[in-house]
């Protein structure tokens, strides 16, 4: 459970820097996991594919986003248009995405 305490002067700047510091340490406020199917495998090369037309990603940047982190086979299919962040949140597999509620 997250339990933000606001001052009523500056409430909208003190929740953005809470959330900025949520999201560093992998908590997603309000958001949902990208609709990425992502899977390392251990033959096989890279295989690339999206069911959308993407706008922020492409196959030589998701090969050089999984050269970064040594994983030469892989196989990911984008099903809606993702943002690297979202790709890199699902290939590092430790986020936590929770749903916001205000009292």
């Amino acid at each position: 459970m997250v339990l933000m305490q606001l001052d009523a002067a500056n409430g909208p700047k003190q929740k953005q820097l809470l959330t900025k510091e949520l999201e560093a340490v992998g908590l997603r406020l309000n958001q949902r996991p990208a609709d990425i199917y992502y899977k390392p495998k251990k033959t096989g090369g890279p295989f690339f594919n999206s069911t959308v037309p993407i706008t922020h990603l492409t196959a030589k940047l998701v090969a050089s986003i999984m050269q970064e982190y040594k994983i030469n086979n892989y196989e990911i299919v984008v099903r809606e248009d993702a943002t690297v962040d979202q790709l890199l949140d699902v290939i590092e597999g430790n986020r936590i995405y929770i749903k916001v509620t205000a009292q």
